[in-house]
This record gives structure tokens, sequence and C-alpha cells, in this order.
């Protein structure tokens, strides 16, 4: 298709500035407050809950599954691929400027506008920065993702290696927007993260979160059966509690933090966020419990995967009640020169949470996670290694899972998407519409994954 050929092409920019021109026009008609969160992992999650926090008080408009630099600027012109089509994107051409005199006529009304900032190339945050103008940032996260995309610039000998590229790459946004943003919240506990900002720790404007953090601190995080307990210390200097009614990761403690930060500076007070947090929910495929067969309990994080998310999704798969851990386990894609080190670091993180048993998808884990497992002296007998998604969902439902287990289901996209494993596992297939990737194109994709399961079993009859 040509939007997944534009996606690998070096006119990627130079069409993607095609609608950046429009989106810029309107941005200028429109004018909103703009609020940008940018980082590895855990930006939609920030994103999700920002929306529901600064809604009690503001209209907001998000870039709901928009962040790349065609994503966004079609948010904004309110325009969206529904099939990745050559004939939709090339209709996009001419409705386009069509979107950008309706807006321009007609401007939309929200206050704000949320949006998520990714980059899976170098450049892609320095092309937000032309018309991306924000009053607030928050950065969270910066470790090795799409860390392929940046091999070059190590080779170039500009970076020591491609996670001090990533997260160079992200500070874009933060280093040119400080003279003029109300405020940029990051996390002092990256080391990444901090090795930039700490050069730039006398600007007001930068407030630093985390376990050490002045102010902004995180004090515990406790997971309560169905719940989750997180203990923040706030901008006046007391300790509360926030009690959310489902299982997150430790993670999410700087996700909910930020979010407390940024409703701060826009005089929302933190009982909203305690009311919010009442009926809230991770977005589908970041870390969502689900009932599975055989009374096992799921969490769903197969929407991607990075080290980072994967060492919090295991540590809340050790803190989860239950008979017997099951970690389900795809590639870690688009590392690069990183692959071997953040896969074997993964190995090292299932031993250490004492993970029962693995189910290990994709050349990656087979290579570097299963020798290193075995190293370490973790049994073969529960290693189960799979090259097709479906066939390892069918595998766990069938002759794996046992009552009273608590599953991890976690796998990068790319070719994996690890939902076909969790349509197998749900107790209750009406599930299947919360999880991720609901949209026609991607249904495709996964029937292709399933047509090469029953090729091979027929193969083979």
């Amino acid at each position: 298709m040509l939007y997944f050929q534009l996606m690998k092409s070096q006119l990627y920019f130079l069409v993607a500035s095609y609608y950046r021109l429009f989106a810029q026009l309107v941005l200028a008609r429109w004018h909103p407050s703009i609020i940008a969160v940018t980082g590895s992992a855990g930006k939609t999650s920030t994103l999700y809950l920002l929306q529901k926090v600064l809604s009690t008080s503001y209209t907001v408009a998000v870039s709901k599954k928009a962040n790349s630099a065609f994503g966004v600027p079609l948010n904004i012109l309110g325009l969206s691929a529904h099939d990745y089509s050559n004939q939709e994107m090339a209709a996009m051409i001419f409705t386009a400027p069509l979107a950008c005199v309706k807006l321009l006529m007609h401007p939309p009304k929200e206050k704000l506008y949320l949006v998520e900032l990714d980059s899976d190339r170098p450049g892609e945050i320095a092309f937000f920065t032309r018309f991306i103008k924000p009053q607030a940032i928050v950065w969270i996260s910066s470790s090795a993702t799409h860390t392929e995309q940046f091999s070059r610039l190590v080779k170039q000998g500009l970076y020591a290696d491609e996670i001090a590229a990533v997260a160079a790459e992200y500070a874009t946004l933060l280093l040119s927007s400080m003279q003029t943003s109300l405020c940029i919240v990051y996390n002092q506990d990256s080391e990444p993260i901090n090795a930039i900002m700490r050069d730039h720790v006398s600007i007001p404007t930068l407030i630093p979160i985390g376990t050490q953090a002045p102010v902004w601190k995180i004090l515990s995080w406790e997971v309560k059966r169905k719940r989750t307990v997180i203990q923040l210390r706030l901008h006046d200097g007391t300790a509360t509690a926030f009690d959310i009614p489902s299982v997150v990761p430790r993670t999410f403690a700087y996700n909910l933090l930020a979010v407390c930060v940024i409703a701060h500076q826009y005089k929302i007070g933190m009982e909203a966020i305690h009311k919010v947090l009442e009926d809230f929910h991770l977005p589908p495929g970041r870390g969502t419990v689900f009932e599975g067969v055989h009374d096992s309990t799921i969490i769903d994080s197969s929407y991607n995967s990075s080290l980072e998310a994967a060492l919090g999704l295991l540590e809340l798969l050790e803190a989860m009640p239950g008979k017997r851990t099951v970690a389900v386990l795809g590639d870690m894609r688009e590392l690069g020169t990183q692959t071997k080190d953040e896969h074997e670091r993964l190995a090292d993180a299932i031993m250490q949470r004492q993970v029962k048993e693995v189910v290990l998808v994709g050349p990656a884990m087979k290579q570097y996670v299963e020798p290193r497992l075995l190293q370490q002296g973790f049994e073969k007998e529960h290693i189960n290694l799979f090259d097709n998604s479906y066939h390892a969902g069918m595998y766990i439902k069938e002759s794996l899972l046992r009552e009273g287990d608590v599953v991890l289901v976690k796998a990068s996209q790319n070719t994996l998407f690890f939902e076909i494993i969790m349509e197998l596992l749900l107790a209750n297939p009406d599930d299947k519409q919360y999880l991720c990737r609901r949209e026609p194109v991607w249904e495709v994709k996964r029937n292709v994954i399933k047509k090469e399961f029953y090729d091979r079993v027929h193969a083979t009859s």
C-alpha cells in the first residue's frame, strides 16, 4: 500500500509537509492552548488520563490514534485514515485543502488541544516543532524504541549509542520550547532524560517528577487484588493516595503524577483527578486486565512493546495474586544494534520476577531470550517457542493454561499482533471490542497470520 511505502520512504517528510502546511493555517486560526506528550512509552495512557481530567473544566480536542508526521496534521484537519488504501491516501491530497478551508471559516471550539508526538526516525520531532507550539509538555520515558532508525547517527559519531540518540530526538521538543512553554514536566528518574535536562535545571518552567524529585514525588505503589493505590507528594508537600479501581503497573505512577502537575498548572484541583479515577481504565492493549478461559486472569499489553514497558508489566505480573505466573512475550522490534542487549535484559527480568512459564514468539526471542534463560537455570520444559502468534494462542488455550493462572501478553505490533492471542484467551468473547486494533485494516493482517498457521497444518497433515 502507498501509505506503508511512504512510511519507509525518503519522501516521508516531504509528503507530510504538504499536510503540515494546512494544519499550520488551521492552528493559527484556531489558536488552542497545546499540551504535548512525548517519549518512548506511556504517551497514550498519559494523554487518555489528561483528556478526562482537563475535560472537567475545559473543552478538549485530542490527537486520538495520531502521533506521527502524517497523523498529527491530518488530525488537526479533522481527517484520519480508515483502511490506508491507495485510494484513500490519494483522496486525502484533495480533501486536505478542502478541510482546511472549512476549518478556517469555522474553527474548532475546543480551548485545549492534547497532542501525542512520537518519533520513529531522526528529525520527526523537529518536524513537529515547525507548527506545534505547546504551552505544556510531558516527557515521561526515553528508552530503546525505533532505535534501528537512529543507528546511522551513532555510526556518524554523533552519539555514544542509539538510546542517547533517541533521547536527544525527544529533547528537541523541550529545548525548543523552554522560553515559551508554561511548564515542562520530565521524569527525573530516567537517566537518558535526566542526562539532558540536568544542564537546564535553573529554568523555572522545568518541573521534575519521580521518586527523588524535590516536590512532585512518587511515594509508593501497591496492588491490592483488583485495585491499585498510588501515593504521591504534591506541590504543597502533602501526601495524597490515589485509589484506582484496576491494576496498573508502577510506571503508571509517572503518568498520574504528570497529570497532577498539568492539572495544577491549569488550575484544576486534585479532587477532579480522584473523581476521574473512580471509573478509570487504561486504553486498549496497554495493561487492561480481563477474565480469561479456565478461570485465568489475563493482562493485555498487546498493543506494543519495549524493554522499559515490559519490565513494568513483569513487575505487575509478579504482584498479581494467582497460582502461577505465565509470560507470553513477543519480539521487541526496530531496536537495531540494541536488539541483543534489550532482549537479554528482558530474560534477566523474567528470572528476577520468578515467572513460572514462558511462551516466546519471534526470532529474537529464540535467538536471545531462550539461551539467556537456559544459561541462568530456567527449566527448558517451561519454555515454549513459536514463530506464529495464532499457533501460540491455540497452544496456550488448549494445552498450557490452568485454573488460577495470571498471564501477561505483550509484544511489538509488527507482524506479531498479539491481540490474536488475546481473542483466543478471553472468557467472554464480547470483550474483543475492548482490545486494540479493531479497525478492518488490522483484521486483514491478523487473518494473514491465521492463514499461515492453517496452511502449515494442512501441509503437514
